[in-house]
């Protein structure tokens, strides 16, 4: 594999490379998009980087050795974007970027899609409706494909997107719904009831056996229950009783390291 970061005679291609300015967008944008719409779905760009033709100027500076059968090695040079370069984020980015300028004012949907909804080469949105979900879905396909980038390994959420519920505006409902405190209902059934496309369902061999201690302490009746929606506040705002269980829980787990930070002592790794 091509390696921009493997260095000779003490330097490497990378020392000589001016990197330019991150153009993805932040990842935490990129999932609270996700998690905003009732519909979720995600893809990605199959072979992102290798869609892209380097310039016959710039080839020459990512050659690299290839040893032959006949123990002759070979000079070849990299004709496509590479991973390990710095500027081939910026460059595969500013590409999709360019096929949304020339889709043109009518699918500017789906150019504002491209630049707001993709976080490198995946491709994460939702929507509130069904046909705004095909819709998006159809209208940032079709742009990219006419850059020559194709979305693959599509994942649709159609019924429902349960993530970020609870943090979601519900000025008129519930103020957490109660199948995101519960879960889906089949959890509540025989195992042998459940949906047979679950992932750890579907490849057994993914299954492993783990081994798990528990070191169990008193709790409060309270605690015991869990929080209910009134007492919620306080979670988020760490007060009250759950500040003080997470003072017990530290003092059980890390007693020598709260000792030393009392005594003001540095903590060693």
């Amino acid at each position: 594999m091509f390696d921009a970061a493997a260095k000779s005679g003490g330097k490497c291609l990378n020392d000589f490379i001016t990197c330019e300015p991150a153009l993805q967008n932040p990842l935490p944008a990129s999932v609270i998009g996700f998690r905003e719409g009732d519909i979720g779905w995600s893809a990605d760009i199959g072979a992102m980087f290798s869609r892209i033709r380097l310039k016959d100027i710039d080839r020459p500076l990512h050659r690299f050795l290839w040893p032959e059968e006949d123990l002759f090695t070979s000079i070849c040079e990299m004709t496509r974007v590479t991973f390990g370069v710095p500027f081939s984020p910026y460059v595969a980015i500013g590409t999709t970027w360019r096929a949304a300028d020339n889709a043109g004012p009518d699918m500017k949907e789906a150019g504002d899609g491209i630049r707001s909804d993709i976080y490198v080469d995946d491709y994460l949105a939702s929507a509130d409706k069904m046909e705004d979900t095909v819709r998006k879905e159809t209208g940032v396909k079709k742009v990219l494909v006419d850059g020559n980038f194709h979305l693959g390994h599509w994942v649709n959420e159609l019924t429902l997107n349960p993530a970020d519920a609870a943090t979601r505006s519900q000025l008129e409902e519930d103020e957490i719904p109660s199948w995101w405190l519960d879960g889906p209902a089949f959890l509540y059934e025989e195992e042998s009831g459940w949906p047979t496309d679950l992932p750890w369902m579907a490849a057994k061999e993914e299954l492993r056996s783990i081994h798990v201690h528990f070191n169990l302490t008193a709790a409060e009746q309270s605690m015991a229950r869990g929080p209910d929606i009134s007492s919620l506040p306080a979670l988020i705002l760490l007060e009250g009783e759950f500040l003080d269980l997470v003072k017990r829980s530290q003092q059980e787990a890390y007693p020598e390291e709260l000792k030393k930070l009392q005594q003001k002592k540095m903590l060693r790794p």
